[in-house]
């Protein structure tokens, strides 16, 4: 066999180890790809499916040498602005949108506002109110016979000349002419500055179910979204994974074209494409973990086989054709059932929808209510956001949940007899640790996660997880989530009421049974208004850049990531509809608490003075939640209001300490102990005192 892709993931196989290994399984996206090295083992690491910037994506930044990037599908863009000079009292700028020739551009952005142009999708002058006549674009697709920009050789010829053609960079040359001063806050709302924005259509791949396209001639290739064909695209770019034809399995890319190609029924009937992908890919991300996001877009396995060509499995249940038996396990570790705080019960996603302005859309989240009875609420989140449609987003959800969560998983040694099922897609386990009974302690179909065989072939290594036939059905009339609410089609406005009714509330989604996260919700009514979309940000108080949320489904709330315990965040949120937005809504400063529930008082709370110091001893509060234990001190007479802070230490629940104040002036002086939970929350309730001692 020849060897895995390369800087893909190793997965732990439980108690064995992998030192020795000398045949190694990895796992791109989802699941595994086989090969082996005699002598040579993997480490194990896990992927990050790091995610691109949104706001760099739909951003136009200021820099002569940007990164370069793909854009696949279709994408809302902005792009890196390499030129910016003003010249008879207009300002001309140039944008570079992709490192490749595009399809074509389908819409133009100014600001929040679709316009129109004469030329169409070719460009020219912007003919929506009020920017007509105002706003001059000029398209380039990045072809291989592209001349230079006429806008800039003509007034720049000084620097831009008629070999500055950019061929492969797809780019738009934009003039923003002058206007009477009463008119410039209404067509250039942001000045010189103001936002433009592309939808493009992407990258053009290839095509394998077409017999008749050349897969080495770029130029007869033709713009699609077919996850498989996106995935092949990318292996095979130079600026990609840099895998040539002969390196493909073109068979199995043509059998996952056809996968991804086929129609899944909606519940209202209307047919859509199993599997599309669309987003920008930055030319300085890492390629394995570009990989990771192209598979999660549509459950892809990449594997290689024993010819050494890099192939792709659909998710497609396949029933096991290959038994483990217990007769070829000599050792097992194993895990049970999905409610296990390892894992989760709630599973949330948010794909990116092109009708909310390519903005993350959050599905309605999927649980598990059985397990949630059993250990409560366990919550998890995943951006696809390279998925352009909420049932795309949804049938993924299901089978990430369900692969995530299994009901078994663990490892087992065996002897070598699953080498026989290396390349299987899916293998069924059977084992009785004690044979005789009724029915074996585990029977199921799994999938490896790990596989290793040993140094001295005498067997082999195996992390495995059982997956359920169930995932991969999808009955659209019982399982399809309802469709998030986006905003209507853009029209023009003139004025756009605030938001009302703007509430923040906390959220404590449990990180595991003891220990909560904390992020913050920003709620407010509906507009009366059905053209309008909602722009929610939040942002550290007195510190902080101001940051995007993620809108809900409803569009009535917005929810933060992650936040830091104890944190101080503001929050707002605003109307925007064709270029035009309302005021501001603004909540906080909120402060981020994970726990909010206080502990009680430490008990047997004492104090002995003595000559310039006091001995102090108190017993923390038996509680779960439990963070330190605040000592304060003031005069007798003094109160609480007036002490000072001693000490704080931190204490398990119903820990006993004691302590000296030294260095104390003679005098009369009274203590408190507080309490504080893990947030540092306290207050009278849990604040024990004040006692007194003298010291002499």
């Amino acid at each position: 066999m020849a060897l895995a892709v390369g800087a893909a993931v190793l997965t732990a196989v439980g108690a064995t180890t992998l030192a020795a290994s000398t045949t190694a399984a990895t796992i791109v996206g989802s699941v595994v790809i086989t090969g082996a090295l005699v002598g040579v083992s993997y480490a194990t690491q896990t992927l990050a499916q790091q995610k691109p910037k949104r706001e760099r994506q739909q951003a136009t930044l200021n820099e002569a040498m940007g990164p370069r990037r793909f854009i696949y599908g279709r994408a809302l863009v902005g792009g890196t602005r390499a030129f910016w000079d003003a010249r008879g009292g207009m300002m001309f700028q140039c944008i570079m949108l992709a490192g490749h020739e595009i399809d074509g551009i389908a819409e133009y952005w100014i600001g929040d506002q679709l316009v129109t142009t004469d030329g169409g999708e070719a460009g020219g002058n912007v003919t929506t109110v009020p920017m007509n006549g105002a706003i001059f674009f000029e398209r380039y697709l990045g072809t291989a016979g592209q001349t230079a920009a006429l806008l800039l050789t003509t007034n720049f010829p000084e620097v831009w000349t008629a070999n500055h053609r950019l061929r492969g960079i797809a780019h738009v040359c934009v003039v923003f002419k002058g206007v009477p001063e009463k008119h410039q806050n209404k067509v250039f709302p942001q000045g010189a500055n103001t936002v433009l924005r592309f939808v493009v259509r992407g990258k053009k791949i290839y095509d394998p179910s077409l017999g008749w396209m050349d897969p080495e001639n770029p130029a007869a290739w033709l713009w699609g979204d077919n996850s498989g064909d996106v995935i092949l695209d990318y292996l095979r770019d130079a600026n990609g994974y840099r895998r040539s034809l002969a390196q493909i399995d073109m068979p199995a890319f043509a059998d996952f074209h056809a996968h991804c190609a086929e129609n899944v029924p909606r519940k209202d009937g209307s047919p859509v494409g199993r599997y599309r992908t669309w987003g920008t890919i930055g030319f300085d991300e890492e390629p394995q973990a570009v990989l990771a996001r192209l598979c999660a877009s549509c459950d892809a396995t990449l594997y290689q086989g024993p010819s050494g060509k890099i192939g792709i499995r659909n998710s497609v249940w396949t029933g096991p054709l290959i038994n483990i038996s217990t007769r070829h396990i000599t050792g097992a570790a194993l895990s049970q059932g999905n409610d296990k705080l390892d894992s989760y019960n709630r599973l949330k996603v948010s794909y990116t929808d092109p009708n909310n302005y390519y903005q993350p859309t959050e599905l309605t989240p999927r649980d598990d209510l059985s397990s949630q009875a059993a250990i409560g609420v366990i919550e998890e989140t995943r951006d696809l956001v390279m998925v352009p449609e909420w049932t795309q987003a949804a049938r993924l959800q299901k089978i990430m949940m369900a692969k995530e969560n299994p009901i078994w998983k663990g490892s087992i040694a065996t002897d070598l007899m699953p080498l026989d099922a290396l390349d299987a897609k899916v293998v069924d386990i059977t084992f009785d640790p004690v044979p005789g009974g009724a029915e074996p302690l585990m029977n199921a179909p799994c999938e490896f996660t790990a596989f290793s065989l040993r140094g001295d072939a005498s067997g082999c290594d195996i992390g495995f997880r059982s997956v359920p036939a169930s995932a991969f059905t999808w009955n659209a009339a019982v399982e399809e989530p309802p469709r998030p609410v986006t905003p209507a089609s853009v029209v023009q406005v003139n004025i756009i009421d605030a938001p009302t009714s703007v509430v923040a509330t906390i959220e404590r989604p449990a990180l595991s049974s003891s220990i909560n996260g904390v992020s913050i919700r920003l709620s407010w009514a509906a507009s009366s208004r059905s053209d309008v979309t909602p722009e929610a940000q939040y942002s550290a108080t007195g510190v902080g850049d101001w940051i995007a949320m993620s809108l809900a489904g409803d569009g009535l709330s917005a929810v933060t990531p992650l936040l830091s315990d104890g944190g101080s965040y503001d929050l707002r949120v605003r109307f925007v509809a064709g270029g035009t937005a309302s005021d501001w809504s603004a909540v906080g400063p909120v402060t981020a608490v994970a726990d909010e529930v206080l502990t009680g008082p430490p008990t047997g709370f004492v104090a002995n003075g003595g000559s310039g110091q006091v001995m102090l001893a108190w017993t923390a509060p038996n509680s779960s939640n439990l963070g330190s234990v605040r000592l304060y001190r003031a005069p007798v007479g003094a109160g609480f209001g007036s002490a000072v802070v001693v000490t704080t230490v931190n204490l398990a629940p119903n820990q006993a300490f004691d302590m000296i104040d030294g260095s104390l002036l003679v005098g009369n002086y009274e203590y408190w102990a507080r309490a504080l939970n893990r947030s540092g929350l306290g207050d009278a309730s849990s604040t024990a005192g004040p006692v007194t001692a003298a010291v002499s």
